[in-house]
């Protein structure tokens, strides 16, 4: 059995997970941030290109946007769920949440970089 404690940290931890993958995404999707060597959709072409740039963080932004909501959805899904299943399967979900939807996230945005 995982204590009370641990488990509220968990929760706590994947509701900032998906805050922050969420607030991440908004600058992107405003245009805020210029072409960098730190953060953001860095491929040879967005590098050379600052039209491409920003749409192609546009684009990504919003997705970061989406896989912020869906986390944050899905650990709120978990937690009302949290004293019917066990512990471990509800961190399963989690976990496949967020890699689904990251992966989702990357395909798309190479597709639309593909598309530019």
């Amino acid at each position: 059995m995982i204590p009370m404690q641990e488990m509220w940290v968990y929760y706590v931890v994947m509701t900032w997970v998906g805050l922050l993958m969420a607030g991440i995404g908004i600058p992107f999707i405003k245009g805020k941030i210029p072409p960098n060597a730190l953060a953001g959709f860095r491929t040879p072409r967005t590098m050379r290109d600052p039209a491409i740039w920003y749409e192609a963080n546009a684009i990504m932004g919003k997705d970061l946007l989406g896989c912020g909501i869906v986390i944050l959805g899905s650990t709120g899904g978990t937690f009302l769920f949290r004293n019917s299943q066990p512990f471990d399967r509800l961190v399963l979900i989690n976990t496949l949440v967020i890699l689904s939807s990251v992966t989702w996230m990357v395909g798309h945005g190479l597709w639309k970089l593909s598309k530019l």
